[in-house]
């Protein structure tokens, strides 16, 4: 038992994390990971499962074999959440293929590039990885899988947001075959899918049920690249169900950090990346090269995205982006907007020049842009004060063209903080001109989409923005 000045569980009282193994049962499609942490306090060991909807058939051999090399990719890229909890040193893990090592690091130091900051924690000499002495050598890696007769269909993951709604529309205009996926079928997910006319395929998570007691005795907790779990989940998923592309939405600002600390990105969004999603499709050509992952609006701007989401107004009921809406305790979990946190705000203003002001004030249920409290939170958006906030919002300059296109709109006349942040922009030598919102509108030509993608992408951008009037 630990003395009374000691918290119950101490970080440094732990050296060591090893990924100690992985079971997938194809009978019943789930896949558990299994995780130790080790050192002077003793020896903890940690699991977690994830479950796949079920085929109508068992799978075929060769996505057997497919399925059981992204489960091992899965339980890799899952360990995160029980390696932050003491931050060691070392960590031991099966053989790496070149990609893989290089994609596993990258998701280590600058996944939990926030967390690091947040809990004062140096990543950039750590955590070492040592090879496990029960895994095979990594010249030893089996070719890549083949033969898995995928038809052509995109598994697209639903997360209620205005982003992955856009992926459905897109793709469904397209006359793409499309199968919404979420993890945990949250009721935003569902709906979105149900207003796109399409079923929701859903998996399900079980974390350790320590980690939370854990993180309440004085484990370290702090944000983990969740996309990258997701996006493997997904993968996953794509061979069960059959479908030969696992289509993401995420867009290009993600691929902007917030600073630079210990000469790494601190980036909310790593995991969203450009980045990473290319080192995730370097790991994932080990496996197979007859499925791909992508996403679909990587050369967006938040911006541009929204102009596409107010063309579709049968999401605007439906969807939500606020992180509170998807909180694990009931207590604390809204119904879909709070009000008062970066995404709020952010979502708010991307929509501001898009949608009429009674509508988006509906959709949220209270009018951000007239609430003078949220004054500081918009000027940290916009780059005014503090620094780019640590969520899901688009990079500061996007957040100057929406303001300004908000401003130039009769209905925002009567807005304190229109009004007032547009003041504090020209004072900094700060408001955007033409050639800054033609940029934020451009296309970029940085994305790994296929061509029916770009085609289809390409296609809706071509019916034009939508601009609110008075």
């Amino acid at each position: 038992m630990l003395p009374e000045d000691r918290p119950l569980f101490d970080p440094a009282g732990y050296e060591r994390f090893a990924y100690t193994g992985v079971d997938v049962d194809l009978a019943a499609l789930t896949v558990t990971g299994r995780y130790q942490l080790a050192g002077p306090d003793g020896v903890i060991d940690l699991s977690e499962t994830f479950g796949f909807e079920p085929a109508p058939a068992p799978l075929p051999p060769a996505r057997a074999e497919a399925f059981g090399r992204v489960a091992r990719l899965l339980w890799l890229a899952a360990g995160v959440s029980y390696y932050k909890t003491a931050a060691p040193p070392v960590v031991a893990v099966p053989a790496l293929s070149s990609p893989e090592r290089a994609w596993l690091e990258a998701l280590y130091r600058e996944g939990l590039g926030e967390f690091a900051y947040e809990n004062d924690v140096d990543l950039s000499q750590r955590p070492v990885f040592e090879q496990a002495v029960f895994e095979q050598a990594p010249g030893d890696a089996p070719a890549a899988v083949t033969g898995l007769e995928l038809p052509r269909r995109s598994l697209v993951a639903v997360g209620g947001g205005k982003d992955s709604c856009v992926s459905l529309a897109v793709l469904g205009e397209a006359g793409e075959a499309v199968v919404p996926f979420s993890i945990g079928g949250h009721r935003a997910a569902r709906e979105c899918a149900e207003a796109g006319g399409l079923p929701l395929v859903v998996a399900r998570r079980a974390l350790d049920s320590s980690l939370g007691r854990l993180n309440r005795s004085g484990a370290l907790n702090g944000h983990v690249p969740v996309t990258a779990i997701v996006s493997l989940a997904a993968v996953a998923q794509a061979l069960v169900t059959g479908a030969d592309e696992v289509v993401f939405s995420n867009e290009r600002s993600s691929n902007v950090g917030s600073f630079v600390r210990d000469g790494l990105p601190v980036n909310h969004q790593y995991s969203k990346g450009l980045a990473a999603e290319r080192r995730l499709r370097a790991a994932l050509a080990g496996v197979t090269p007859e499925l791909t992952y992508y996403s679909l609006l990587r050369p967006l701007s938040e911006l541009q995205i929204a102009a596409v989401f107010a063309r579709h107004p049968e999401f605007h009921p439906v969807f939500t982006s606020c992180n509170a809406a998807f909180r694990l305790e009931e207590g604390r979990r809204v119904d879909r907007w709070c009000g008062h946190c970066p995404k709020c705000r952010f979502v708010f203003l991307a929509l501001a020049p898009f949608l009429r002001r009674e509508e988006l004030v509906s959709v949220v249920g209270v009018d951000l842009l007239a609430d003078a409290a949220q004054l500081e939170g918009y000027r940290e958006l916009l780059g005014l004060a503090g620094f780019k906030p640590f969520e899901c919002v688009g990079e500061i300059e996007e957040s100057q063209v929406a303001l300004a296109l908000a401003a130039a709109r009769g209905q925002w006349a009567d807005s304190a903080l229109v009004g007032t942040l547009s003041e504090e922009l020209r004072a900094a030598g700060r408001m955007p001109g033409d050639e800054q919102v033609a940029a934020v509108f451009t296309p970029s030509p940085e994305h790994e989409l296929p061509a029916h993608a770009w085609v289809a992408l390409a296609e809706a951008l071509r019916q034009g923005q939508p601009v609110a009037t008075a």
